[in-house]
């Protein structure tokens, strides 16, 4: 449970945020990366168990048409006590009550945890009007855009 922890709606400090993520292998960010990612947050869930952020996720996007919610993220030695279910339900929360009911809210599940998601109410694509969801990395699309640029300059 989450008794013992504080949750906060306040931008967390970069460095625990960076902290968290480089705990639980989500890949070394460097900290002015971890900064402006958060700057561009419309709104954050914070849990700490005292100072040290424990748990963490944030809405973003532009806030009228389309969210997505990103970096729902729990320190291994905390899961397993519904930080995770408690960050998205408090976006969730916050979300409805600001966005049009006509806004999309969507998000890419990791591997395996597409479950945790369909019960807060997320449905799984492809859908009756949509195809499956899609990402890239930068480097991937600059790759691409790349090779279809001399593509053209070949025809």
């Amino acid at each position: 449970m989450t008794d013992d922890l504080m949750i906060s709606f306040a931008t967390p400090d970069a460095a625990q945020f960076k902290r968290l993520r480089d705990d639980c292998g989500w890949g070394k960010l460097p900290l002015a990366h971890a900064q402006a990612a958060l700057l561009g947050s419309l709104m954050t869930v914070s849990h700490y168990d005292g100072k040290t952020l424990v748990g963490f996720g944030r809405a973003v996007g532009d806030g009228i048409l389309n969210v997505y919610i990103q970096d729902v993220i729990v320190s291994p030695l905390y899961r397993g006590r519904g930080l995770g279910d408690a960050i998205v339900q408090k976006l969730i929360a916050r979300l409805t009550r600001t966005l049009p009911e006509t806004a999309t809210v969507g998000l890419l599940a990791a591997r395996g945890k597409a479950g945790f998601y369909t019960r807060h109410g997320f449905q799984m694509r492809p859908g009756p009007t949509t195809d499956g969801g899609m990402s890239a990395t930068a480097g991937r699309l600059l790759s691409a855009q790349t090779a279809l640029a001399k593509r053209a300059a070949q025809v």
